[in-house]
């Protein structure tokens, strides 16, 4: 979950700004301080990376050991059978972004 959530929730925040402004002022206890759903969301992007990095959590495929040509054939494959994503729909690139995003 690691691997996919954090690039994903950094592509879908601009969609979803308040889901991640609550995730963080519920789960990380941020303060608004009169910052903006984005910004708050951003924040908690962050610490929930930091969070999984901490526990020496794998963010990234390749991180995982899975090599590039593999990398390579998860957007075709993602896709084969039409179009995912109900927050903000996914792209062949998009989803080499999100698998990508995150060293």
């Amino acid at each position: 979950m690691s691997i996919v959530y954090s690039g994903w929730m950094r592509h879908v925040l601009p969609s979803i700004p308040g889901r991640f402004a609550r995730l963080g002022e519920q789960v990380w206890g941020i303060e608004r301080e009169g910052r903006s759903d984005l910004e708050v969301g951003a924040e908690a992007i962050e610490r929930t990376t930091d969070y999984w990095r901490e526990l020496g959590i794998d963010l990234s495929l390749r991180a995982a050991g899975v090599e590039q040509h593999y990398l390579d054939m998860v957007p075709e494959r993602v896709l084969r059978y039409g179009p995912v994503g109900s927050v903000r729909p996914l792209t062949a690139d998009s989803i080499a972004d999100i698998l990508t995003s995150v060293k």
